[in-house]
């Protein structure tokens, strides 16, 4: 667990104090639980259960975030449709491309890889989410950028969208700040275990 013996409620910025270490310690889990990814991906497939005609949004992995490839695997096994995050324009909401297993991908915003420009536009029912940090009541620690936050917001106030926070099980905290902008994750999903938020 990140940070069990500090009171980060009294800083003047948690998130940028926690920031730092949370992407160390995400760095040492990635290179001591190889078998994270599928173990991972198993759980997620038997928790959510997502069915022929959903879609479901990955994310590319990027600086040890855990890997959603065994993912991608399971979900096009049962012929579920896979999209990744386009980063259009700063300060908004992010796009989804339909991403298939031959596809090339090309190089978006940050070093991120998406799919390439003509590949079909799609909106998720289920968005798993990237983070440096959770918390077991669905607070999720991102890289601050605000993209996941300003989608789930965007998407709940319209639709049905379920929000999973996919990590290794040794970035779980006591504590996650929360803003007014930030969203809850409604699932998230581990190496050891899925588990269902208390939102």
């Amino acid at each position: 667990m990140i940070f069990p013996e500090l009171d980060l409620r009294k800083m003047a910025d948690p998130k940028a104090f926690m920031r730092p270490h949370a992407r160390k310690v995400r760095e040492e889990l990635a290179k001591t639980r190889p078998h994270a990814p599928r173990q991972a991906a198993a759980h997620l497939m038997r928790a959510l259960q997502p069915q022929h005609g959903q879609v479901v949004s990955l994310y590319f992995p990027v600086n040890a975030e855990l890997d959603t490839w065994p993912l991608a695997e399971a979900l096009w096994a049962d012929d579920i449709t896979v999209c990744l995050p386009v980063i259009e324009r700063k300060d908004a909401p992010l796009q989804f491309r339909v991403y298939t297993p031959d596809m090339d991908l090309i190089e978006g915003r940050f070093g991120i890889m998406t799919p390439p420009d003509g590949a079909l536009l799609c909106e998720p029912d289920i968005l798993v989410c990237p983070l440096l940090a959770y918390s077991t009541d669905g607070k999720r620690l991102g890289m601050g950028g605000g993209y996941y936050d300003r989608t789930l917001a965007a998407y709940r106030a319209h639709r049905d969208v379920t929000a999973v926070g996919y990590a290794y099980a040794g970035q779980e905290t006591k504590f996650v700040p929360h803003g007014k902008n930030d969203q809850t994750l409604d699932w998230v999903v581990t190496e050891r275990a899925a588990r269902h938020t208390r939102r």
